[in-house]
This record gives C-alpha cells, structure tokens and sequence, in this order.
C-alpha cells in the first residue's frame, strides 16, 4: 500500500524539499485533526484584528498632530472619523464573538458563557465600558462626535484632547440607559476624556479576548500542540514541513509550489500554543 508523505522544507539558504518519511492512514488522520484545531483558534485569535487596526489609526493620528505633521483642522476633521470606525469595530466584535464561536469552536457554549461572563465583568466594574456602549449609539446620529477640544503642551509636545461634557451627553442622547445617565448626573458638570476612555476600552476588550483564549489552551490542545511539535523536533534542520502524495508532489514540483501551501504542516503555531500554555501554568503557580 502506498502512503502519503513527509517532506521537510529547508527556506534557509537554497530551498529545498526532502521526503523524510512515509506517513501511516490514522497518525496522518491525528496530525490533520490537530491541525484543524489549530486553524480554528488561530482564526479565531485574529477576530481582534480590526478592532487593533482601527485603535492604531485613531493613535497614529494623534501622534501626527503632536509631531506637527497634521494642523488641528485636520485632526479635528479627522478624530471624527477614526472614532466612530473604532467603536463600529467594538460592536462588531462583541456582536460576531458568539458566532465566531459556534464556527469555529465544537464546545461554544461552554466558551459563550465565558465570554458573556467578561462582558457583564466588565460592565459591571468599569465606567469606561458602560460610557463607550452607549457613545457608539449616540456616535451613530452626529457628524462631530466630540463636544470640546483643548490643546496643551506636554513633554515640549503638542497634545490635543477630545471631551464631552456628562450633562451635554445626558440631554442630547435620549435613549441612554437610565443607570448611565444617573451615573453622569451625578457630576453635570464633569467632562469625559474621550480618548481616554477609547484607551481604557481597548484594554477592556483585550482582556475578554484573553479571557476566552486562555480557556480555549486546554490541556488537550497543548498535548495535541506538543504531538504536532515532534515532528519538529525529529527533523530539526527544516523549518517548514507538509505531507503530500508522491505522485502529486512530483507533479507540483514542476508546476511551482502554489499546491504546497494547502499541505504545509502548521508547527509555529503549535509552538505558539506550546509556549503560551507553559506561560499561562507558571503565572498561575506564583
């Protein structure tokens, strides 16, 4: 009977592509099993990016019009923009997270009750949270979504800083939550730090995505992450491997190695994993 095969790919100096071993029907069934798992939580870990991107955005904007490469016309025409595109992506993540989990994860019910739970934390005990949920809904209905500016010196640098006064928000958001509008009534007369208040939610979010991916590391996935890993370490001179029938690597060969791609063996993010579960044991023995 002819099997599949292993191939370590060598990138390093002149690439190359070795068959290092036949590859047996169920350890090949184990190791594309493993691997699916894999994909899954890697696709999964990515559902912040936007969120990331937007944030950097909004900062890199900032920091332009501290180092004088924008006028404050333009931030100011700008920050609107930035903001609104950052809190569209919190939404966006909170709405798609449960259904990102009954993608990709078998057991999502289980990991939505950990995400609602970090959610409803994090609500509970952070005004920032509260005030940025609400700000998004009221963002949705005005052009300019700041009410003040102020500028000042800090550092010999320029900074600019976003702000809306809680009596201001109160009267021109009718369909905020009683219990946030109680809240910022206590001081009418305060102003919220707008960015401030994106910096802090942006923790916040990173915190419930933690949250989840340290429960997603199970002990399972680690053992399955150290399997894949082996394969590694048996041929430790390639960094990159893939199991292929010989006929059709023969056949890739000659055409180029677009058809490699779909075969490559994913051990970096098995490393990953590896390294992260590690990590996460010894923080919490100390």
């Amino acid at each position: 009977m002819r099997y599949n095969c292993l191939y370590g790919i060598n990138t390093k100096l002149i690439p190359s592509v070795v068959k290092l071993e036949e590859v047996i029907p169920n350890i090949e069934k184990r190791i594309r099993e493993i691997e699916l798992k894999i994909f899954r939580i890697k696709e999964f870990k990515k559902s912040t990016k936007d969120i990331s991107n937007a944030f950097n955005q909004l900062v890199k904007e900032l920091n332009d019009f501290s180092d004088g490469i924008i006028s404050q016309h333009d931030i100011e025409s700008k920050v609107s923009t930035s903001i609104k595109s950052y809190l569209t992506q919190i939404k966006t993540y909170l709405d798609s997270t449960p259904h990102l989990l009954k993608k990709y994860i078998s057991e999502y019910p289980k990991y939505e009750e950990i995400f609602k739970s970090a959610t409803h934390y994090e609500y509970d005990n952070n005004f920032h949270y509260r005030f940025i949920l609400q700000y998004r809904n009221y963002s949705q209905h005005c052009d300019k979504v700041y009410q003040k500016v102020k500028k000042n010196l800090q550092n010999g640098k320029l900074q600019i800083k976003f702000s809306i006064n809680n009596k201001f928000f109160v009267e021109n958001f009718k369909a905020m939550k009683p219990e946030l509008k109680k809240e910022l009534l206590l001081n009418p007369e305060s102003d919220i730090d707008i960015i401030e208040q994106i910096q802090l939610m942006n923790n916040s979010i990173k915190t419930i995505h933690v949250k989840i991916i340290n429960a997603l590391t199970t002990k399972e996935l680690y053992e399955d992450a150290l399997y894949l890993y082996k394969i590694k370490e048996r041929y430790s001179k390639f960094d990159m491997f893939m199991i292929m029938d010989e006929k059709e690597f023969k056949s890739a060969s000659k055409i180029g190695n677009q058809t490699f791609n779909t075969n490559i063996i994913d051990v970096g993010t098995a490393y990953a994993i590896i390294k992260y579960y590690n990590e996460n044991q010894s923080s919490e023995h100390k």
